[in-house]
């Protein structure tokens, strides 16, 4: 038989293409981590592979190899991870296998797998190519506790390690049901070398944690994910793929300070975001923060990459779908106790701070620099950067007495206020719906208004310019409807 009924290759000695988490395990073993015996069976392998042989094969496996013990089968797709592209719970992993019949089987899903929705939507998201699936055997440890490493913080400014874990399997972990433990490590130090061995010998887990999150952050020159586990005896390492780059923020000079009595939520993804929470729909809502009890799988994801934001009731920040939210780059925050009812207009998202508040009750400064956070995360930056300025309190760093708060002198002649556009928001489409929206020229700058089905004031809010005031309601679901040049009342006045 071509294969020789052993079409399983040690990884160790295997040195042809096998996809990015097969790459990420052989320099593991390089640098002498404790990583369990692992096989590899490629894409081109199992295309021309019979049952028969894959049966035989694993027999063979069952018998020497692994003697009993019971494997997990891992995808290793060739967009997976890899920088940019981590592809974190798209394809399944299948543990405790133990007999022939069933690791061939999940040999069989694994590769299948690349046909699901959630893979063919991440491939759309990320405009990957690659939909070539190898396969990876792994002896299966009886582990205390499992849990995820990242060698930095993914949702905090200050530099360090995260950790979560759970006793017995990874699976409430990674797939987003919580974690019994979560704790925080130092940054790793420069140059600190490793242990002699990776034996527990009664040293603290965190210990041994930070010192495995500074080797690792040597041998592959960047941030990690860090899957491992303990078996009572020694730390063991399952894979470990690089960390998506963190979305962009504002400095903290330039960050909205939302008041102590705002709701206070748990970053997830970093990010800003104005809009009105509501609950997820099967229509697409532009412009909303939407409300789920768990956070999304890769399918859904790609269903909410209109939304502003995402407010989920369980979850974890290092779990699958949690990395798929930082890669996608869409502000997300865990709110346990849910968001109050009543809160009918647009609100802040602030998961950077970690913070939810209602944008009426946030200081007009502080508005303007949650418009400007939304924006900078959009990707208009301030002017040094060759963006739209930010308002000019921000900028001065001090709050500006405009124009149209001052009273002109008697013998002023009275000005008109410039163009006033009228914006609706888009029926079904938007958080809004229902709802308008004035983008009012004022002599001393631009300003959105927000105004409810039965009028009033509503809340308004300062923007750099026209232009980018115009780019946050199309983002909140709103179109133009009609431009009028009617003159102030008075001057300074808002054109109504």
């Amino acid at each position: 038989m071509e294969c020789g009924c052993r079409p399983f290759v040690p990884l160790a000695r295997f040195a042809g293409p096998a996809g990015g988490k097969a790459a990420g395990l052989r320099r593991l073993l390089t640098a002498g981590l404790p990583v369990p015996d692992t096989w590899v069976i490629t894409h081109d392998l199992l295309e021309r592979t019979s049952d028969g042989c894959l049966l035989a094969g694993a027999r063979f496996l069952a018998d020497t190899a692994l003697r009993g013990a019971p494997a997990v089968v891992r995808s290793s797709a060739e967009n997976e991870d890899v920088p940019l592209a981590t592809g974190a719970g798209v394809y399944r992993s299948h543990l405790d296998r133990r007999t022939p019949e069933e690791i061939v089987a999940a040999v069989r899903w694994v590769r299948a797998a690349r046909a699901d929705a959630d893979a063919r939507a991440y491939r759309r998201m990320r405009r990957t190519g690659g939909s070539r699936v190898h396969v990876l055997v792994q002896r299966m440890i009886g582990c205390r506790t499992w849990g995820v490493l990242y060698t930095r913080d993914p949702v905090s400014d200050e530099p360090g390690m995260l950790v979560e874990s759970s006793r017995g399997v990874s699976v409430p972990v990674v797939a987003g049901l919580g974690c019994e433990e979560s704790y925080a490590l130092p940054p790793a130090a420069a140059g600190g070398a490793g242990p002699s061995s990776w034996e527990l010998d009664g040293r603290p887990l965190p210990e041994l944690l930070w010192r495995l999150g500074g080797v690792l952050e040597r041998e592959f020159g960047g941030p990690l994910d860090v899957e491992w586990g303990e078996d009572g005896q020694r730390l063991w390492v399952f894979q470990a793929r690089p960390l998506t780059p963190a979305s962009p923020v504002p400095a903290a000079r330039n960050r909205p300070r939302p008041p102590a009595t705002a709701l206070r939520v748990t970053p997830v993804s970093r990010g800003y975001a104005l809009g009105v929470p509501v609950p997820a729909s099967p229509g697409p809502r532009p412009g909303a923060i939407v409300r789920l009890p768990v956070l999304p799988t890769a399918g859904e994801l790609e269903g909410l990459r209109r939304a502003a934001g995402l407010l989920v009731q369980a979850g974890n920040v290092l779990s699958h779908a949690g990395a798929l939210c930082r890669e996608a780059g869409l502000p997300v925050a865990l709110a346990p106790g849910g968001s109050p009812g009543d809160w009918a207009g647009p609100v802040l998202l602030d998961a950077v701070a970690g913070v939810v508040a209602p944008l009426s009750a946030l200081p007009s400064h502080e508005r303007e620099a949650a418009v400007a956070a939304v924006q900078f995360r959009a990707g208009l930056r301030p002017e040094p950067d060759g963006g739209p300025p930010y308002p000019p309190s921000l900028r001065a760093g001090r709050r500006r007495q405009s124009v149209a708060h001052r009273r002109p002198p008697a013998t002023t002649p009275r000005r008109a206020a410039g163009r006033t556009e009228l914006w609706l928001a888009e029926r079904h489409m938007s958080a809004f719906a229902g709802n308008r929206a004035l983008l009012l020229s004022v002599a001393g700058g631009s300003r959105v208004r927000f105004v409810g089905r039965a009028g009033g004031t509503g809340v308004e809010v300062g923007v750099p310019s026209r232009r980018a005031g115009g780019a946050l309601l199309d983002r909140l679901g709103f179109r133009p409807v009609r431009r009028t040049g009617t003159p102030a009342a008075r001057h300074g006045g808002t054109g109504r």
